[in-house]
């Protein structure tokens, strides 16, 4: 049982929202976990963009924010009505018994203001007695790490995956540690650029070499079938797709990139491989 935020230095443009859909949607499909996903801002926002499933359930006129997701969590949390037998009543099946995906809250700032920090700790402690790995979306800037929401899932978190762009001054900016919050000092952490261009000078040896940086750096290339998706809310299935199409398909390297972003998760978290699933499965 182990948590992963995601967070970006970057206000914007650097893929944290699509990298934690992309990666839970992989991680679902490659093992035999149960996975969980959710995030900080409200309903409809963030990785929710990435899935269908969500935006049902936002349609259905008999269906109140404060009868599921983070609302539901939040208020059960705060009175101590929240335990891992009720817990995926409030969630939302995205692959099922692989993927589950919990909504945004219906207000910005959450349930209960006051007690925002206190009731995301507990509700990502119970999610990991329900589930083998908790993806989390923690936002984008400093404003995020400073919200009582993000900056929870943060301070939880096992394992941050920071996404950046091949922008040299966001990456000098980064390095300088400058934009670092306190959450993130002495937690492992993976990097990763998105909208990767291989053909840029500013490539994944040459950034670390001139930061001498000798962590993991990923870079996840741009895709217009996985932009495609995403906005038709379809990356469950653009996902299942890609998972088999010939190393050729621009695809196929997206797919490979998120899932070696996957395994690294798994490597770093200590999760047997012996979950795997087969290509067939």
């Amino acid at each position: 049982m182990s948590t992963v935020a995601f967070w970006s230095p970057l206000e914007g443009g650097s893929g944290s929202s699509a990298h934690a859909a992309a990666a839970a949607a992989c991680l679902g499909l490659e093992y035999r976990l149960r996975v969980l996903l959710g995030h900080g801002g409200t309903a409809g926002e963030r990785v929710e963009g990435a899935f269908r499933s969500s935006r049902l359930v936002l349609d259905h006129s008999l269906v109140s924010f404060h009868d599921h997701g983070m609302d539901a969590l939040e208020r059960l949390a705060v009175n101590r009505r929240l335990f891992r037998d009720n817990f995926r009543d409030y969630t939302i099946p995205v692959l099922p018994e692989r993927l589950d995906l919990v909504q945004g809250n219906d207000r910005r700032g959450g349930t209960l203001p006051g007690y925002r920090g206190q009731s995301v700790q507990s509700i990502v402690t119970i999610a990991n007695q329900c589930y083998d790995l908790v993806l989390l979306d923690a936002g984008c800037g400093m404003v995020a790490a400073g919200d009582p929401g993000d900056g929870t899932m943060l301070e939880q978190a096992d394992l941050i995956v920071i996404s950046l762009t091949q922008s040299v001054q966001g990456l000098e900016h980064f390095f300088s540690g400058r934009h670092y919050p306190d959450q993130l000092k002495d937690k492992p952490v993976i990097l990763v650029l998105g909208r990767y261009d291989k053909e840029s000078h500013c490539t994944l040896h040459n950034i670390k070499r001139r930061f001498g940086y000798k962590g993991i750096l990923h870079g996840v290339p741009y895709n217009t079938d996985f932009m495609d998706a995403w906005n038709m809310h379809g990356v469950m299935n653009y996902m299942q797709r890609s998972r088999n199409l010939n190393d050729r398909h621009p695809s196929a390297h997206f797919y490979g990139s998120i899932r070696q972003l996957a395994k690294d998760l798994m490597n770093m978290l200590e999760i047997p491989a012996l979950k795997m699933v087969g290509r067939g499965a």
